[in-house]
């Protein structure tokens, strides 16, 4: 199981309750690699990739809490023959020759975190809202988003509560487990968000508890040069007309779209959500595979889990495209050629002209042929969040990972 800042904030949670904080050295929070309950010995590897050697000390205090737990008020006596890898444990007590001797041990079980993490992220896939920034209201702690759906493009209000949790993407990366605590001052127009909570009457308006955001772009744009062996390429932004030198990473997605999907895709772009329906129903619930340009709070643990619908049972336009692109086949960066169209899926870094890409999506020539309102990445609006469920690796739920 990926790390899960979450789970570690509940650890320390639990750790805080006892005021243990103030005491040194710090717990070891982390995820179990290896376990000998015969011995009382475990490894903890940390969400930094740091790994420690703990010997539960005889008389130590061994509890197991629910996820969502942040205190050790309704915490179980657990026995170390319950723990095995891929658990969550905090450890805390003195370290000598690099081995952590355990008075304390708290354990969250890896098949409740999964448990949770399947409530959440259908939580957000039938309540979540997603879109464009457009606009930014600090003072009325209120983003204003164009968000696609079936009938098509609508401006919605996001209003956040005093006490919403807002979280903001790291820069390059699609993880939630990368995301940082963060504030309205640093979203920008332009921005991805994904907010949950609940939609107005009117269906213009929206109030969120947690909202995400990240500086993630949709590019329309054609190759002008290819460096295969170090992992970049340089394109020409259709919108801007200027250059952007592209930086792909090992998380990088490429796909290329079958002329049957990129045509249908080129329609849902253009208010035909109907069209979309008759590719994604076709494969069902659950079906959305690891991949495409889903970045959703929420998504599919690695097994790939549903990629959930609007309230009512329909699928959104962007659930429907995400599905499309999972299924595409994959290509290598050696197959794109010089002046060839593709559709990119970026996080901006500080330098205007350089982006890491989420997902690379050649075959793209008919959509990028339909009429467009307005600019390219409007038109494409926001398949980083609605897309297929795998590239986030994870749910909210039991903790975002």
């Amino acid at each position: 199981m990926e790390k899960n800042y979450f789970m570690q904030w509940i650890l320390l949670a639990a750790a805080l309750s006892l005021g243990l904080w103030a005491q040194t050295p710090k717990p070891v929070v982390g995820t179990v690699t290896a376990v000998d309950s015969v011995a009382r010995s475990l490894t903890v590897k940390a969400d930094d990739g740091t790994e420690t050697k703990v010997a539960v000390a005889e008389g130590a205090r061994v509890a197991q809490i629910p996820p969502g737990e942040t205190s050790l008020q309704n915490a179980k006596p657990a026995e170390l023959s319950a723990l095995t890898p891929g658990d969550r444990v905090l450890a805390r007590g003195p370290v000598a020759n690099n081995l952590l001797t355990a008075n304390l041990l708290v354990l969250m079980s890896k098949t409740d975190i999964a448990k949770k993490q399947q409530q959440e992220q259908m939580l957000w896939a039938t309540k979540g809202i997603s879109g464009i920034v457009t606009a930014i209201d600090k003072a009325g702690r209120a983003v204003t988003v164009n968000s696609r759906g079936i009938e098509g493009v609508k401006s919605i209000k996001i209003t956040l509560s005093e006490k919403a949790s807002i979280k903001r993407y790291a820069e390059g990366s699609v993880k939630y487990s990368d995301a940082k605590l963060s504030s309205l001052d640093e979203i920008e127009v332009n921005d991805q968000v994904r907010a949950l909570g609940n939609r107005g009457q009117d269906g213009l308006s929206y109030g969120a508890e947690q909202l995400i955001s990240g500086a993630f772009r949709n590019l329309a744009v054609t190759v002008r040069s290819i460096n295969a062996a170090e992992g970049w390429l340089e394109v020409t932004d259709l919108d801007t007309k200027k250059p952007v030198v592209v930086r792909l990473s090992k998380e990088t997605n490429l796909k290329k779209l079958p002329d049957m999907a990129a045509q249908m895709m080129a329609m849902a772009m253009n208010g035909g959500f109907a069209a979309m329906r008759g590719i994604g129903g076709a494969a069902g619930p659950g079906s959305a595979g690891p991949g495409g340009m889903g970045m959703r709070p929420g998504g599919a643990p690695s097994g790939g889990a549903p990629s959930g619908g609007a309230p009512g049972g329909s699928r959104r336009g962007g659930d429907m495209i995400g599905m499309v692109i999972d299924r595409s086949p994959a290509i290598q960066l050696s197959d794109l050629k010089k002046d060839d169209p593709l559709i990119l899926s970026v996080s901006k870094t500080k330098e205007a002209n350089r982006v890491v890409a989420i997902t690379v999506l050649a075959g793209v020539e008919p959509i990028l042929a339909a009429p467009a309102n307005g600019s390219r990445a409007m038109q494409l609006g926001t398949w980083n969040l609605d897309g297929g469920a795998g590239m986030m690796g994870g749910g909210m739920g039991g903790g975002p990972q």
